[in-house]
């Protein structure tokens, strides 16, 4: 009775064998890896691909047969695990596997093959999960960030190639914050409240190459603050800044250059109570230009960035030229979804030495939550809790030392 239930299990275990060849969880993952790089660094999105035994099988349409083999043989080729990469022909494809992104079919017939290897096994590979929860979901890995590395483009494309700089107080954007002073609290500004109407708008984004893309475009906005003690709310500063820039990116790496105008504009409430009536000279303005690098790493949770200015046409004509400004900033995969948006957490810091304060550096901290539609190019709502110590950012006031912490509501679009 022994030997015959061992019989049994052992015919049970080989009757699959002769129909079916199960892939390993290895070729799952090359096969995971090697439809992401398709999808989204060469927009390959009828491509159909099988893994087996670490050997990837490409089937291409014969719209696209001529892309450059070679070059996508090198790409997916990098990839661990992979010991070689071969093309189908396109004339079959439409015998081949599903297309990236797609259920794999019913039938049980093995796509083209090259002359001489033994069929393999057709790998699912959905490029965006739908998530299965209910549309209030909580918990750690709600949403990964994609590695996407191109962005649409054309006109006034979505999205910014260059993200804005999270922790920097005056990045161009919408948004409104309340500010405790202290406790340093110059002419007896304590509670502020200091507000951002603007934003950056690309006019044109367009490729260089296979994974390089360009953009233009203009910003604009006024930085105001406001004390809160005083009986009306006196309007304290405003800070107008305009200006054009040029955008690139590669993969991980972005890159920024700018120039703009600013001119400071001090307000009838802190002309009238603080200085008696009297604006006197209050002039106020400069042109800047700079540039910023920027690498995002481990799944775009992370950035660091750097950059430097140079102010030129200033008023006072003794200000001091050099600026440079560097910082990190943490965004994570989002924890909460309610219906089509998303929370993630997010945290900054960003410093700057100038050459008119002798370069004591400015800090300026922020941490918070992020709520967007999950997309690359979604437009951006953050809730931050922010600290800062240092000169003043707002127009005459340079020279202040100034530190405050607050809560704020920041948009970006």
């Amino acid at each position: 009775m022994k030997s015959s239930r061992w019989m049994v299990v052992a015919l049970f275990m080989l009757l699959p064998a002769g129909n079916a060849v199960w892939a390993s969880p290895q070729d799952a993952y090359i096969a995971g890896y090697a439809a992401a790089e398709l999808q989204y660094a060469d927009h390959l999105t009828a491509a159909a691909i099988k893994v087996r035994d670490g050997i990837i099988y490409v089937s291409l349409p014969p719209h696209i047969a001529g892309v450059n083999r070679q070059a996508i043989a090198r790409q997916l080729g990098k990839i661990k695990g992979v010991r070689k990469v071969i093309f189908a022909a396109p004339a079959a494809h439409s015998q081949a596997a599903p297309a990236i992104g797609t259920q794999p079919a019913t039938s049980n017939a093995p796509g083209p093959q090259p002359v001489g290897m033994e069929p393999s096994v057709p790998v699912s590979v959905p490029i965006s999960k739908s998530l299965r929860q209910s549309p209030w979901a909580f918990g750690f890995n709600v949403l990964h960030r994609r590695h996407l590395y191109r962005m649409p483009t054309g006109f006034l494309p979505p999205g910014q190639l260059f993200t804005p700089l999270l922790a920097d107080p005056k990045w161009p954007g919408f948004s409104a914050a309340y500010a405790n002073y202290a406790p340093y609290h110059p002419a007896n500004l304590n509670a502020v409240v200091q507000v951002a109407i603007g934003g950056t708008v690309p006019l044109y984004r367009g490729n260089l190459g296979r994974h390089w893309q360009w953009e233009t475009g203009m910003f604009g906005t006024d930085y105001a603050y406001f004390n809160t003690n005083a009986p009306n709310v006196d309007l304290q500063n405003n800070d107008y800044q305009v200006g054009g820039y040029f955008a690139f990116r590669h993969r991980n790496w972005s890159f920024y250059t700018r120039f703009f105008h600013q001119s400071s504009h001090l307000g009838d409430g802190y002309i009238a109570n603080i200085l008696g009536g009297t604006q006197g000279i209050s002039v106020f303005t400069y042109e800047q230009l700079g540039g910023y690098v920027s690498y995002s790493f481990y799944h775009r949770w992370f950035r660091l960035y750097a950059g430097a200015g140079y102010f030129f046409d200033t008023y006072p004509y003794d200000l001091g030229k050099e600026i440079f400004q560097y910082g990190a900033e943490f965004h994570g995969p989002a924890f909460a979804r309610f219906h089509s948006l998303y929370v993630s957490p997010v945290a900054g810091i960003d410093l700057k030495d100038w050459a008119q304060t002798h370069y004591s550096t400015d800090i300026s901290a922020r941490a918070g939550f992020q709520f967007d539609n999950g997309s690359i190019s979604s437009p951006t709502m953050q809730i931050l809790f922010e600290y800062y110590h240092g000169h003043s950012p707002f127009g005459e006031f340079y020279n202040n030392v100034i530190q405050y912490v607050g809560i704020g509501l920041h948009v970006q679009y």
